[in-house]
C-alpha cells in the first residue's frame, strides 16, 4: 500500500508542477501579447471591419450598390493627416480606467478602417509617461510634446495644429481632426473626401436630409457656455444679435474632415479668433472651441471657405439615434438607408449603451 501511494503521490507532485508551468507560460505569453506593438493591422475590407464590441469578431458592414457610391476618391494613404490631442485629466480610478477603455476601441476602429494614413497626437508634457500614453504610442500614432498649461486640450488643440501645419501642410493632400475618445471609424472616410471638401457635423441624430430635426443652439448646454465665453468685451452687439436671430443650429467642432488647403485656411482663422476672444481666459473652458465656432460660423467669417456643414449622413454623423445593430449578425447599419455608417461621433446603438452603462456600474464599484 506504501508503495502505491508513493507512486501516486510522486505522479501527483509531477502533474502539479507541470500544469504550473503550462500556467506559468500562458500568463507570460499573455503579458507580451497584450504589451508588443501594434504594428500590423489587418487591411481593411468593405464588408466587414475588426469589432470593439465584445463578443463580435467582426462588424458586418453594408457598402454594397448605393450604399458604395459615396466611396469615390482614392483610398486613405500616407498622405492622409488624422490629428488627436490626450491631455491627461486628474480625476478618479474609474474614470480613467473608462477613458483608458473608450480609447482603447476608438484606436482599433481608426487604425483597421485608415491604416495607411499618418496619424499625430498632441500631448502636454505632463501627460506624456502616462499609462494612457504609452498604449497611444503602440498604435503607431506619432506623439508630439507640447508645452504644460492651463488651457483645455479641447481648445489649445486648434492652435497646436496651426503651428504644425504651418510647416508640414505640404506633405499632406487630406486631413482629419477629430476627437480622441468618442468617434469611431467604420468605413475608409478619406476615400469620400475630395481635396476642395471640408465637412463638419450639424447636431442631428436621425440621418436624414431633413435639417428640421436638428438641435438648437440654444435650446441646449450651449445656451450656458455661450453665457460663460461671450461676453461685451470680446464680442460685438451687432455680431450677437445677429447671431441669435438666426436661431442657428449647433454645429459640433469635435470632427473636421476635407482637403487640406481648405483645412488650413478654416485653422488660420480659427486658431487666431480662439485667441483674440480670449479676453478672459476662456481657453480654459471645456465648450469654448464650440461656442466661438458656432458664433464665427453664423457670423460669416468662414465664407470664404467651402465650409459644408452636414446633418445625420452615411458619411459623418452626431450621436445617431437610428443605427441598428444586430447582436448574432454583428451588422450595423442605419435604419432608414440600410446603409452602414463611415463615422460616428458618439453614436452608439441601445445595445452599446446598455454595454457602456454596464461598464459604468462596474467601474464604480471598484
Amino acid at each position: 500500500m506504501s508503495y502505491f501511494y508513493k507512486i501516486t503521490f510522486t505522479y501527483k507532485k509531477q502533474f502539479i508542477s507541470i500544469f504550473l508551468l503550462f500556467l506559468i507560460s500562458i500568463i507570460i505569453n499573455h503579458y507580451f501579447q497584450n504589451n508588443k506593438k501594434k504594428k500590423d493591422f489587418p487591411y481593411y475590407k468593405y464588408n466587414q471591419v475588426i469589432s470593439f464590441y465584445p463578443k463580435a469578431k467582426n462588424f458586418k458592414l453594408n457598402y454594397n450598390n448605393k450604399c458604395g457610391e459615396i466611396f469615390k476618391y482614392k483610398p486613405n494613404n500616407k498622405k492622409d493627416l488624422v490629428i488627436l490631442a490626450y491631455e491627461f485629466q486628474n480625476r478618479n480610478f474609474r474614470h480613467n480606467l473608462f477613458i483608458e477603455i473608450a480609447i482603447g476601441k476608438v484606436l482599433d476602429s481608426y487604425k483597421n478602417s485608415i491604416p495607411n494614413a499618418y496619424f499625430i497626437c498632441f500631448v502636454p508634457k505632463k501627460s506624456i509617461n502616462t499609462k494612457i500614453v504609452k498604449k497611444i504610442k503602440n498604435y503607431n500614432i506619432e506623439i508630439i510634446e507640447i508645452s504644460n498649461s492651463n488651457e483645455h486640450i479641447t481648445n489649445r488643440r486648434f492652435i497646436e495644429t496651426y503651428k504644425y501645419l504651418k510647416e508640414k501642410k505640404n506633405n499632406f493632400e487630406r486631413v482629419l481632426h477629430i476627437d480622441i475618445d468618442d468617434i469611431y471609424i467604420f468605413g475608409d472616410i478619406f476615400a469620400t473626401i475630395g481635396e476642395n471638401d471640408l465637412y463638419v457635423n450639424y447636431n442631428c441624430n436621425i440621418e436624414s436630409t431633413k435639417l428640421k430635426l436638428c438641435r438648437r443652439f440654444f435650446n441646449s448646454a450651449n445656451k450656458k457656455w455661450f453665457k460663460k465665453n461671450m461676453n461685451k468685451y470680446n464680442s460685438n452687439e451687432r455680431e450677437i444679435k445677429n447671431f441669435k436671430s438666426k436661431k442657428p443650429l449647433t454645429i459640433i467642432a469635435g470632427a473636421f474632415v476635407g482637403g487640406i488647403k481648405n483645412f488650413y485656411k478654416f485653422i488660420e482663422i480659427y486658431s487666431q479668433k480662439l485667441l483674440q476672444f480670449n479676453n478672459k481666459n476662456q481657453m480654459r473652458n471645456f465648450g469654448y472651441d464650440q461656442i466661438l465656432f458656432n458664433y464665427l460660423y453664423y457670423n460669416e467669417y468662414f465664407k470664404q471657405i467651402n465650409l459644408k456643414v452636414i446633418g445625420c449622413e452615411q458619411r459623418m454623423c452626431f450621436r445617431p439615434r437610428n443605427l441598428l445593430f444586430n447582436k448574432m449578425t454583428t451588422k450595423i447599419i442605419y435604419e432608414n438607408s440600410g446603409c452602414s455608417p463611415i463615422l460616428i461621433h458618439k453614436g452608439y446603438p441601445n445595445s452599446w449603451i446598455r454595454l457602456e452603462s454596464k461598464y459604468l456600474k462596474k467601474f464604480n464599484s471598484l
